[in-house]
């Protein structure tokens, strides 16, 4: 159970699922907190194991030097309209940019904007290496429920710089 409860707590498969499983492994207190609440309220004993479970990001070698001309990356694969658009525009002609996601979301982005990605595993890792640094920008779900998003592991998958919102994780 990694992801933000508000990203599948109201969804009634993914809730019979939960109730599916025979044990449960979380990302953060608060998600095994609620996954404790949810299994209790629907009359199933919990099982959750006490340590946290972080995602790991596939092996793609050693990341070797810095590029010489680093830009600022950031992927919006799931991009919900102008969460980050003041400190898009604030960065904007200021330090080189490359941002990733579905063209109908970037397309006021200008030279800046560099295509989808795909959902491969490793593309996210190597456009990572190729700007060398990572801007890694999380929704409010994440900070409520304390687990960062992929992209940080991936980053430093990476071994790019990252850049990152300020909360408990």
């Amino acid at each position: 159970m990694w992801s933000p409860v508000s990203f599948y707590g109201d969804d009634p498969v993914r809730r019979r699922a939960i109730l599916s499983y025979d044990g449960h492994l979380c990302g953060s207190q608060q998600i095994a907190q609620w996954v404790e609440d949810f299994l209790i309220g629907n009359g199933k004993e919990p099982f959750i194991h006490d340590g946290l479970m972080l995602p790991s990001a596939p092996d793609c070698g050693p990341a070797g030097p810095l590029p010489h001309e680093l830009a600022i990356m950031y992927a919006g694969v799931n991009w919900d309209g102008t969460r980050h658009g003041g400190i898009f525009r604030g960065l904007d002609g200021k330090v080189p940019l490359k941002f990733y996601g579905p063209p109908s979301a970037w397309a006021d982005r200008g030279d800046s904007y560099r295509g989808i990605l795909p959902f491969d595993g490793v593309s996210v890792i190597n456009a990572l290496r190729e700007a060398g640094i990572a801007l890694c920008l999380h929704k409010a779900a994440h900070r409520v429920y304390n687990c960062p998003s992929m992209r940080l592991f991936e980053a430093a998958a990476a071994g790019a710089l990252i850049i990152t919102d300020d909360f408990d994780f």
